[in-house]
């Protein structure tokens, strides 16, 4: 196994965007709401250390799509494991309404936030 990799927050959030699948790095510049170059400059480096595979588009050669490797959806799902065990004592400590109504305020937050292109992480523990 390697060690320990270091990525930038908009790379680990490019990475989110590829777990659901392979993209074209146009698609992934417009979701992190940065710039092509921007992006590619990310996709090099993620390249480098293994994280993200990097193939020309089967229907149209002149196009590159990004695929997440093993090890980066291995991160992902450590880092979302993590972020659920640290939140999770401090949801339980609040009643089912409380979880509801800040439920409600995160998915405006992240509609609001994703239609100005921040972006914003997932809030399914607090429907539970």
């Amino acid at each position: 196994m390697r060690g320990p990799v270091k990525i930038t927050l908009p790379a680990y959030r490019l990475l989110v965007l590829l777990s659901s699948g392979p993209q074209h790095p146009k698609q992934l510049a417009a979701e992190l709401g940065v710039t092509r170059p921007a992006v590619t400059q990310m996709l090099a480096t993620l390249s480098r250390q293994r994280l993200v595979t990097i193939s020309r588009d089967s229907t149209d050669g002149r196009h590159r799509v990004v695929s997440i490797s093993r090890r980066s959806s291995d991160i992902v799902d450590a880092v979302a494991r993590e972020r659920a065990l640290l939140l999770a004592p401090v949801l339980d400590r609040l009643s089912r309404a409380e979880r509801e109504r800040t439920r409600q305020v995160l998915d405006r937050l992240d509609r609001e936030l994703s239609a100005s292109r921040i972006g914003a992480p997932e809030w399914n523990r607090l429907s539970s």
